[in-house]
């Protein structure tokens, strides 16, 4: 926050920014150490700039889309639900509405099975 109590987007953008480029450095180097599949790794490393992640970008397409699959399971709600079904990694894994409606009506059976987390 700012003097004023107003929020600085401007400096919230830039630290969120460095944070985002860190956990991939970290996720990488974590993967690394611990001996994981390359691809594992480069799932980690470009996972918020999959254009980038050469042979494994649709394991990078994968993984972002999950993770967003997950979220919405955990927030839920109509705008991140349209968010995902228009994601550039739906296009990209050649997925059709269909199969993402699919995905959306698997929810409570993928929250029942987590019951423990709720």
């Amino acid at each position: 926050m700012g003097e004023s109590g107003a929020v600085d987007t401007g400096n919230e953008m830039v630290l969120g920014n460095i944070v985002d480029r860190l956990h991939s450095f970290v996720g990488k180097e974590a993967a690394k150490k611990w001996k994981l599949p390359p691809e594992v790794a480069a799932c980690c490393e470009f996972f918020k700039d999959r254009w980038d992640a050469g042979d494994s970008r649709k394991a990078v397409a994968i993984t972002v889309l999950a993770s967003r699959l997950a979220r919405w399971c955990l927030i839920g709600g109509s705008t991140l639900k349209n968010n995902i079904l228009h994601d550039s990694a739906v296009k990209e894994l050649g997925l059709d509405a269909g199969q993402m409606d699919q995905f959306f009506e698997e929810k409570h059976e993928v929250m029942d099975s987590v019951r423990f987390f709720r």
